[in-house]
Formats: C-alpha cells, sequence, structure tokens
C-alpha cells in the first residue's frame, strides 16, 4: 500500500477515536429514548478504528516463501544490493526465519549491513514447537502403520525420546524417521541450552552468523542408520554466555526462533518515505529433510503478520505439490481471506527447468529477454 494511503488511514482512524471520546459512555442507560445497540455500534466502532490506527502503524512486512534451494536467499541479497548478506548453502540442512530490517540512508551510497543478531525461542516457544511437530510426527506414524502415539503417556523429554526410540526400531519409513531424528535432535539441543539460552536475544558479527547458520549436512541414508547413531546430546550448558560462538551457534541452532539483521539502503534505491517500519522476511526452505515440522511451525508463527507474499518456486523440480503445500498453509493462518490479493509467484533458478522438447532453449532465451527471479 502506498505510504500516503497509510497516512490517511490513520488520521480517519484517530479523528473517529476522537469523535467517540467525546460522546458519553453507556448513553442507552442515560436516556430511556436511545437503543441499547447504539452503545453496541460505538464499541464496534471504536475496535475497528483502534484496529486501522494499529495496522498503519505496523511494519510494512514482505515475506518470501518457496522450496527450499529456490534462490530465495540469493533474491533477497540481490534486492538489498549485498549478495552475501544472507547464510545461502546448497545442502538441505535447516533454515531459520531471517527478518531483513530496511533503513533508509541519505545519498547514493554501498547498502551496509549494520548487525545480526539471533532470537531464540522462549520456553513456551519450545513447548508449542513440541507440540507441533509430535503432532505430525504421529500423524506420520499411523500412515507409516504404527499405532498411535498415546499423548496421555507423554510428561517427560524422556518419554518422547522412549518412543521415537521405539517408533524408529518398528519403522524405517523415510519420512517418519527423518522427522523422529528432527525431534530428537531438538529435544538433546532443548536439554544442553534450554535454561542457558531460552529467551535470549545476541548480536553477533557477520562471520559468526555465517559459519553458525551454515550446518554439516547430516546422513541421508536414514533408512540404515541406527537410532544409537543419531548425533548424541552436547554438554549441558548451566548459564548464558555473554557472547554467542560460532560453534554454540551450530549447536543451539535447532532453538533459533528468528534471525534478525539490519540494512542500510540508500534512498535513491529504495525510497521507504511514510513507513514507519520496512521488514522483509525470509522464510525457511520448505522441504528441507533434517528440519521440516520445525521450520514449518516457525512460518506458521509469522505468516498472520505479513502483508504480501513472495512465493518462489523451484525450477529444477517442476510440478511438485510444494505449491499446494504452500498455499494450504497459507490459507490455515487466513481462513476466510481471499489470498491472491496477497501472494506474487515467482520461478527461481529457471534456467535448470528441464526443457528436454525441441526448441526448449528458444523457450527459455524469451524468458531471459524478459526478465526472471533468481536465476
Amino acid at each position: 500500500m502506498e505510504p500516503d494511503k497509510l497516512t490517511r488511514f490513520k488520521d480517519y482512524g484517530e479523528f473517529i477515536l476522537r469523535k467517540i471520546d467525546s460522546v458519553p459512555l453507556h448513553l442507552s442507560q442515560q436516556e430511556d429514548w436511545i437503543p441499547s445497540r447504539l452503545d453496541e455500534c460505538l464499541v464496534g466502532l471504536r475496535g475497528a478504528a483502534e484496529k486501522t490506527v494499529e495496522m498503519a502503524n505496523s511494519p510494512v512486512k514482505i515475506g518470501v516463501m518457496g522450496e527450499f534451494s529456490s534462490g530465495k536467499s540469493l533474491l533477497l541479497g540481490s534486492l538489498i544490493g549485498y549478495a552475501d548478506a544472507l547464510p545461502v548453502s546448497e545442502n538441505p540442512t535447516t533454515g531459520n526465519v531471517t527478518a531483513i530490517h530496511i533503513q533508509p540512508q541519505e545519498n547514493f551510497s554501498t547498502t551496509q549491513v549494520t548487525n545480526y543478531s539471533v532470537e531464540y525461542l522462549s520456553h513456551e516457544g519450545v513447548n508449542e514447537c513440541l507440540h507441533f511437530m509430535l503432532s505430525e510426527a504421529n500423524r506420520r506414524a499411523v500412515a507409516a502403520g504404527l499405532p498411535p502415539l498415546q499423548v496421555s503417556k507423554i510428561k517427560t523429554g524422556k518419554d518422547i525420546s522412549l518412543w521415537c526410540e521405539e517408533a524408529w526400531q518398528s519403522s524405517n519409513n523415510l519420512e517418519l524417521r527423518y522427522l523422529l531424528r528432527e525431534l530428537v535432535l531438538f529435544l538433546r539441543s532443548y536439554q544442553a541450552y534450554g535454561e542457558s539460552l531460552c529467551g535470549q536475544t545476541y548480536t553477533i558479527d557477520a562471520k559468526t552468523a555465517k559459519n553458525g547458520l551454515q550446518l554439516v549436512e547430516l546422513p541421508m541414508a536414514i533408512q540404515t542408520l541406527r537410532f544409537e547413531d543419531l548425533p548424541p546430546a552436547h554438554i549441558r550448558l548451566p548459564k548464558a554466555p555473554q557472547i554467542l560462538p560460532s560453534q554454540l551457534l551450530q549447536n543451539s541452532f535447532p532453538l533459533i526462533r528468528r534471525v534478525y539483521i539490519q540494512v542500510k539502503i540508500s534512498r535513491e534505491i529504495w525510497d521507504l518515505t511514510g513507513a514507519e517500519e520496512f521488514i522483509l522476511l525470509d522464510f525457511p526452505g520448505l522441504g528441507a529433510a533434517n528440519s521440516g515440522a520445525r521450520d514449518t511451525f516457525l512460518s506458521l508463527r509469522e505468516l498472520a503478520q505479513v502483508q504480501t507474499i513472495l512465493v518462489l518456486l523451484n525450477g529444477k523440480s517442476p510440478g511438485s505439490d510444494r505449491a499446494n503445500k504452500i498455499f494450504t498453509m497459507m490459507q490455515q493462518q487466513r481462513p476466510g481471506q481471499d489470498l491472491k490479493d496477497l501472494i506474487l509467484i515467482g520461478v527461481g533458478r529457471i534456467a535448470q527447468l528441464p526443457f528436454e522438447n525441441e526448441g526448449g532453449e528458444r523457450i527459455l532465451d524469451g524468458f531471459n529477454g524478459e526478465g526472471y527471479l533468481g536465476k
């Protein structure tokens, strides 16, 4: 929405609130001839005006979602004029919601990344994430022919670990095992670092961010992997450290809620006049084998507050069902809302589309002439 329209909505909402404040409370109780429904109308009008002012003052958020390795981070890096600002990996390991806070700077100058910071999940957030992951694990277990999870018996993290081990030994179903491993590693990370890191936020430098947010790829031959060969728990950290080194960032990665990056961009490139705050949200790439449930949980928490969403599909795998999964996720967060006014669609890595028919290269050249996203 244009900044001047936001200003007009804000001013109009504040005007309505001033008028309502000039009207005595509970009018129907002061005069017999005033119907009680007028009081109800004023309450509803006040709520709508307050919501309008709140939304006009809220940050402008544009989210970028898509499959893993579709070029999202590269696209965002290109948009802000700093291609190396976001950690990018070709390995489907894991991801985070990365909030890029755009700050305008005067004159035509180079884009500057001022700092990175990492926010960890609260204890409540960890509990909500565990419930989400357990629900998905139960669904996959039933689909694999295992008995449903006895939720009433799950009281502690040890109970979850025992159930994961039992399910692991009972089935080598690929999708189930990926989630069981993710669940076990999430629990072990929380047992080691939850007490010291949950709810904490750390400012880190670019080198720590790049090294700490790039994880070693776990074995993909998971159907032949033994449960006892899963990575063990790290040594418990008794208290919060003063600084966050890259190794600790790697080890505690499952507990991260969001990564923040502050970026200063010349007004000559992006003129954000009128916007109180402008944020680009890079969502985790869907389809990461080792953190799919956690990433989905984090994405769902953020989707409700995003005004516009760019869905970037991967040209390497046309025809996959992940676009439908993304749409379903968004629809769940916005029931009854027409999403066509919120979504933009792009195709990343379009040069890798499998043009098998004769003339495919000419079609691709035509796209190149028109321009495309995320090559």
